[in-house]
């Protein structure tokens, strides 16, 4: 996290110093002086989104992932993994900004049933149960081999499409799930283009957590 600060930090002010001058060895002092203050309020920005929002640069963890993944799933999720845990499967395409990262484990039945008699993570009242809702599925792929997108009947009626593994899932009714939207849930046009999920599966003890932003 420091050195990301420092390497961000370290650029625009090459950048700033370079655009400051330039203009003024070629005889534009005011264009230098508006296009340094454009960089150094850039700057701040940059310095401040790594400071306070420190989610844009680490929802991967990956090197924290490597042989720790009950840890990180416990950080995120607030929910405390008691019971050993198999079949781990960590996918992160998370870069700088924008992307996915998951974790996908089998654990056992009574683990997943400790969790459901509590409270899910997020400040959420209570655990939802049945199919994922369309435009929140569409969103992951946890580790399927391909994502899914979303089909329209005449009657206006949404289906998933894509991998009919991945699809199964979403449509399975005996998921228990909860979810959180991480930017702009109240406006439309940017619903769930940012956010977590986790499904758990007490039939087939699967657990399936992914956090995304696009």
């Amino acid at each position: 996290m420091i050195f990301i600060i420092f390497f961000l930090v370290a650029i625009v002010t090459v950048i700033t110093l370079g655009v400051y001058y330039i203009p003024k060895i070629l005889g534009y002092p005011k264009v230098a002086k508006y296009m340094t203050i454009i960089f150094v309020l850039c700057l701040v920005y940059l310095v401040g989104m790594a400071v306070f929002e420190e989610r844009l640069f680490s929802k991967g963890d990956a090197k924290e992932l490597v042989g720790d993944t009950k840890k990180i799933f416990e950080k995120r999720t607030g929910l405390s993994i008691s019971n050993s845990i198999s079949n781990i499967d960590v996918n992160d395409n998370y870069e700088l900004m924008e992307g996915e990262f998951s974790i996908v484990f089998k654990t056992s039945e009574s683990q997943i049933k400790h969790w459901l008699s509590g409270k899910p993570p997020w400040n959420n009242i209570k655990w939802h149960k049945g199919q994922i809702p369309h435009k929140l599925g569409a969103s992951v792929k946890f580790n399927f081999a391909d994502g899914v997108g979303l089909g329209i009947y005449n009657n206006g009626e949404s289906i998933y499409l894509g991998d009919k593994d991945l699809v199964k899932l979403l449509n399975d009714t005996t998921n228990y799930y909860s979810y959180v939207e991480d930017c702009c849930p109240d406006q439309k046009g940017l619903r769930f283009h940012d956010g977590r999920l986790l499904i758990l599966q007490p039939r087939t003890r699967m657990v399936y957590y992914s956090v995304w932003d696009f």
